[in-house]
């Protein structure tokens, strides 16, 4: 896989002091109404959602509701770590170091569990499983990590995998492939595979070179499912990796930052990725100067000028063409194709 491949449409407004192949100043949607709305957050935002007709913004310190206008509805502050948003049953549940936070019709918030949550999901046949976070406690005073299922109406949960079968490793995500497979991060870059709550794989640098080393590679990465299809990114400040598992284990993406600065003297991608999504067959990778997407044997640094000096923090694709994007963990862009 090279490192650096032409894939770039010719920019629209390009800045005559950058001449590089494969960036593309251009618009990421031509012809799009782009609106950098003008709400207001007093926190970092982390997390967005939609939630019939309202939207669930959320972060460090609280959360907020919205119209689809993004005027607030009801703001919700405490001194939490937001992790995961996502809706169920006519609800918004909100998973935080503190606790689930549950947000009815009527925009009443409500915790309805004490634990801290670092992921939540639903799976295929409907149930809700978490991974529980460390919280304000230390590693030695908890349990091994392990996944489990939240039953709302009782506000209760229960194992989903064997309690007894020690991860040794404290769980940051999950995710659920359309098989049914559940894959799960942990700590040191190690990637957990289960089929009906037993542990059938685990991948590490230690047995899989093509995985990150913990040495090298210090921070968390993102786990990304589409289909049954698995990605990873991580980064360091020598390269940006996404590593693909399909069957077995390649490398889709590798951008030398290293290789870039020296050769170009410009400080556009050495900012750690932010966020991983797949839009249609490419990954787009958020990050401080915009966006890097691939469809795996090439890649394309994109700064669109109606975002420029906006770092990506996170992106929502809409089933109907539109995007979100959080931006400098601040503000909200919604863009609107086509029109």
């Amino acid at each position: 896989i090279a490192a650096f491949a032409a894939s770039c449409t010719e920019s629209q407004e390009p800045d005559p002091a950058i001449d590089i192949e494969f960036l593309s100043q251009s618009p990421l949607f031509p012809g799009a109404a782009y609106e950098i709305t003008d709400l207001e957050l007093s926190f970092h935002v982390v997390e967005f959602h939609p939630f019939g007709d309202k939207y669930v913004i959320a972060g460090f310190d609280g959360f907020v509701v919205t119209d689809h206008d993004f005027n607030v509805l009801t703001e919700f502050k405490d001194d939490l770590i937001t992790h995961k948003v996502l809706t169920y049953g006519g609800v918004a549940l909100v998973a935080t170091n503190r606790g689930l936070f549950q947000i009815n019709a009527s925009v009443e918030v409500k915790k309805i569990l004490e634990v801290p949550i670092t992921d939540l999901e639903i799976d295929g046949s409907g149930r809700l499983l978490f991974v529980q976070g460390l919280g304000e406690l230390s590693k030695e005073k908890q349990e091994p990590a392990n996944i489990h299922i939240l039953n709302l109406q009782e506000q209760s949960s229960e194992f989903f995998t064997d309690p007894t079968d020690s991860l040794n490793t404290f769980l940051n995500q999950i995710e659920i492939a359309a098989d049914g497979t559940i894959w799960a991060l942990g700590s040191e870059h190690t990637i957990f595979q289960f089929r009906a709550g037993e542990m059938i794989q685990r991948f590490s640098n230690e047995t899989l070179d093509i995985l990150p080393d913990m040495e090298i590679y210090t921070g968390q990465g993102l786990l990304e499912v589409e289909g049954n299809t698995v990605y990873y990114a991580t980064d360091n400040v020598h390269e940006k990796r996404v590593v693909r598992y399909d069957g077995a284990w390649d490398l889709f993406l590798r951008v030398d930052v290293t290789g870039f600065l020296e050769l170009y003297q410009q400080d556009l991608i050495s900012s750690h990725t932010r966020d991983v999504e797949i839009i249609g067959d490419e990954v787009w990778l958020g990050y401080r100067d915009g966006i890097i997407r691939s469809s795996g044997d090439e890649f394309t640094i994109v700064q669109d000028p109606n975002l420029l000096d906006m770092g990506i923090d996170k992106i929502y694709p809409f089933d109907d063409g539109r995007m979100v994007f959080i931006l400098n963990q601040r503000q909200i862009a919604e863009v609107r194709p086509g029109l």
